[in-house]
């Protein structure tokens, strides 16, 4: 049995519930790219949960008392993992792995390892174009037109997530949290399970762009 209860989640810490959202964002965005994730119901309900994510985020930041968004945000983070029992297996994709390998490490909280790789990763897969097509279905949901160029706008997909993370005051580098130069390669190969290889060095120089 699962309870919603927004009377409870106002006590959350509001960077803590704020960075909690963007790792709800992050189930949906990478399991619209899982390879074996269904049309319906999963895709279809990440979408929902991307847009109820997109607009009640800021509007909890302003009115973090607001029970009717706390309970929106609530919803909106269980639909954004609804479909992970539902013929998926292993972690969900590069945002995830990375977080793993970020988070315990360095004692970087859960929420914040998404806000610190998200929007790098979507706009690493915009380079896979199966994986562009359904990032770019994401951009709608952000309140913008597609341009029917998948891997442009599966980047600006990506550039939105960046323009959330700034608004909710979320933006973070790897510096943030005592994060160096001299930690990439090993938390890239965690990630990766890999010591090279042209996605090992795209990892790289993603972590490097967040130092």
């Amino acid at each position: 049995v699962i309870l919603y209860d927004s009377s409870f989640a106002r006590e959350t810490p509001k960077k803590l519930w704020l960075s909690t959202g963007i790792r709800a964002l992050d189930h949906a965005v990478e399991l619209m790219y899982y390879p074996t994730a269904s049309e319906a119901p999963t895709k279809q309900l990440c979408l929902t949960a991307i847009s109820q994510l997109f607009e009640y985020l800021p509007k909890c930041k302003k009115e973090p008392e607001n029970e009717d968004y706390i309970t929106r945000l609530q919803l909106a983070s269980f639909t954004s993992l609804f479909g992970l029992g539902l013929n998926l297996k292993g972690p969900l994709g590069l945002s995830h792995t990375l977080g793993y390998a970020l988070g315990s490490p360095y004692n970087i909280p859960h929420g914040m390892t998404s806000c610190l790789t998200l929007p790098s990763v979507v706009r690493l897969k915009a380079d896979n174009p199966e994986a562009a097509g359904q990032l770019a279905r994401i951009l709608p949901f952000t309140d913008q037109e597609r341009s029917g160029h998948d891997q442009k706008d599966a980047i600006r997909a990506g550039d939105a997530i960046d323009d959330l993370l700034t608004t909710l005051g979320l933006d973070a580098t790897l510096k943030d949290f005592n994060v160096n130069e001299d930690q990439i390669a090993r938390i890239s190969k965690m990630a990766t399970n890999s010591e090279q290889g042209e996605l090992f060095d795209k990892v790289v120089s993603l972590m490097r762009s967040k130092l």
